[in-house]
């Protein structure tokens, strides 16, 4: 993430050790100061600071609707492969379809919680995902993947940035904080006017 290493850039003097985790209910007890997630693991313990909207869709690759066809329906999504996302707890994210409706499909080929993984294979044509738009925003664009349904509203949350919430919040932390928001609020400008 090029924010990162803005910031490295910017306080050479802090350390910026990062872990991949998909549950940070626990982060402060794991010593994790600061966190990205997409939705909010509610625990009083952390503050939340939301940076943008994530929107999620429904994506497969243009490769995988060549060989096995256009789904028309949502019907017709149960006679193609799904891969899915795991909660924190293992338990099978169904998709969301406008806003409330969930929709678990019969033919999961995969199930994982990585989002890395989860996106690889809907690049490999693996199957249809569903995946935060602006995670493959650059591939959609390209035509390399296409989005089901665009007509249809789907699940929408926010990205955020997480840290504990303490009367004292350390200065490292602080200035972090302060440099995604001022970084994200540049790459919404940005995008607004077509740089």
């Amino acid at each position: 993430m090029p924010a990162i290493w803005g910031f490295i850039d910017k306080y050479p003097e802090v350390q910026v050790k990062v872990v991949v985790e998909t549950d940070i209910r626990d982060m402060v007890a794991k010593g994790i100061d600061i966190a990205f997630q997409i939705g909010f693991a509610h625990n009083t313990s952390l503050k939340m600071r939301r940076l943008l909207p994530v929107h999620f869709a429904l994506f497969a690759s243009a490769d995988y609707i060549e060989k096995h066809g256009l789904p028309t329906s949502l019907e017709d999504l149960h006679e193609h492969r799904a891969l899915m996302m795991l909660a924190p707890d293992g338990s099978i994210i169904p998709w969301h379809i406008e806003q409330k409706e969930v929709f678990c499909p019969k033919n999961i080929a995969l199930s994982t919680n990585s989002a890395d993984l989860l996106m690889k294979s809907i690049l490999s044509s693996r199957g249809i995902g569903s995946f935060a738009n602006i995670l493959i925003q650059k591939e959609v664009e390209s035509g390399q993947v296409i989005q089901l349904f665009p007509e249809q509203l789907y699940w929408m949350d926010y990205f955020s940035v997480v840290h504990a919430d303490t009367n004292i919040v350390h200065p490292k932390v602080r200035a972090f904080v302060d440099y995604i928001v001022c970084y994200v609020d540049t790459y919404i400008s940005q995008k607004q006017v077509g740089v």
